[in-house]
């Protein structure tokens, strides 16, 4: 790879990272800081399933939107969404001085959800863009694009902790909402012109023909191939269900 391709992937990399660093950095402060702006603990179940929720539902459709409206538009919505909506959080308690327990627990949601779908947006660009832009090293690239969520959550918790309690509660969303723009700008300055369909990619490809894709629909129209994705989706969504469930049994009391 030559410098140009380095730094699209370098930049890409830390995009990836900065968008799922949101669901990560406050993971560490914000529960015990929760009394502080009059919130009781059980309303921390929907602020943290906002995020995921928003993910689940944002994951299928942002292949189908990026194909409709292409990957340099719905990758700027994501980041936007993603900068919108950790700066929204952490400026949240100062909207809503006053407002009371159940106007900050929505706008905090709300700013969680932004940040999910932004996450989800991003992800599945960022990954379709490497794959098409690295041909001959796409397994190594996606490797490393995989690993960008785990080393969210291996930097964002000490981070968002030392940010928070060096410069407030604002520090940590501000901070992690102004990078993701500017490298945007760095990415699309350094993307490769074949970004939008590069080599082996399906919007190169001919059209399918009936017989092709009446193949293609049975294959993948087996329940088993679906059964990894249900388990997994059912498992995570059991605690979020528990939780909030036990919320609002303590909120309707």
């Amino acid at each position: 790879m030559n410098c140009r391709e380095w730094v699209y992937l370098i930049s890409s990399l830390l995009l990836l990272t900065l968008s799922n660093m949101g669901f990560a950095q406050f993971s560490a402060f914000f529960p015990p800081y929760l009394p502080t702006l009059g919130i009781r603990q059980e309303a921390i179940a929907p602020i943290f399933s906002a995020y995921t929720l928003a993910q689940l539902f944002a994951s299928m459709f942002s292949g189908p939107v990026a194909s409709r409206f292409g990957r340099p538009r719905v990758l700027a919505a994501g980041v936007g969404c993603v900068s919108f909506g950790s700066i929204l959080f952490g400026l949240t308690p100062d909207i809503c001085t006053g407002c009371g327990e159940w106007p900050l627990v929505g706008l905090f949601s709300l700013a969680r959800a932004f940040q999910g779908t932004g996450g989800s947006l991003v992800q599945t660009v960022t990954l379709a863009t490497l794959a098409d832009a690295f041909p001959r090293s796409r397994a190594r690239v996606l490797s490393s694009a995989n690993s960008a969520g785990a080393l969210a959550w291996t930097v964002g918790p000490p981070l968002g902790g030392i940010l928070f309690a060096n410069f407030g509660f604002r520090a940590p969303f501000v901070c992690s909402g102004i990078p993701p723009p500017l490298l945007l700008l760095l990415i699309r300055a350094v993307a490769p012109r074949n970004e939008e369909a590069g080599p082996g990619s399906p919007m190169k490809a001919k059209p399918p023909t009936r017989a092709e894709l009446t193949s293609w629909l049975c294959a993948v129209s087996s329940l088993g191939l679906y059964m990894p994705a249900i388990a997994s989706t059912v498992t995570s969504m059991k605690w979020t269900i528990c939780k909030c469930s036990r919320s609002l049994c303590v909120f309707f009391r």
